[in-house]
């Protein structure tokens, strides 16, 4: 839920900070970036991958050819605080890797990706950004 994770963002048009108002997510200079249905919001310009390129990457990640990583990786989360993970994709990664009450930040350039990542766990907000841009 972008809630959950809207204090950890800053707009990238002017580095400041932002909140949900309705639809969009809006900083005090007047930027705003509207919420897809979905559920994710983008704050870049970049199109990332395609449905088809998610799609394949999804069905593969489920097949559990990466669980080794993903169970490595949950071993090292700090659970006291957010989860970012940059290049998020379709949040499989980062779902598996949230405990307790901690929320998860899934950062990709790809609508589709982030389409998935907003469903893959209810604590994951899903956000657009350009890992070679200014980062929310």
């Amino acid at each position: 839920m972008l809630t959950d994770v809207i204090d950890d963002l800053a707009c990238v048009v002017c580095g400041g900070a932002v909140s949900a108002a309705g639809g969009s997510v809006r900083c005090e200079a007047g930027h705003s970036f509207d919420v897809a249905r979905q559920g994710y919001v983008t704050l870049t310009a970049g199109a990332g991958d395609s449905a088809e390129m998610v799609a394949a990457r999804e069905a593969f990640l489920g097949a559990g050819h990466y669980r080794p990583i993903t169970e490595a990786v949950a071993r090292h989360v700090d659970p006291a605080g957010p989860v970012v993970d940059l290049g998020a994709g379709t949040g499989h990664h980062l779902a598996g890797v949230l405990a307790h009450e901690q929320a998860g930040l899934a950062l990709d350039s790809s609508k589709h990706a982030l389409r998935r990542a907003a469903r893959a766990h209810p604590r994951i907000g899903a956000v657009g950004a350009d890992a070679w841009g200014p980062l929310p």
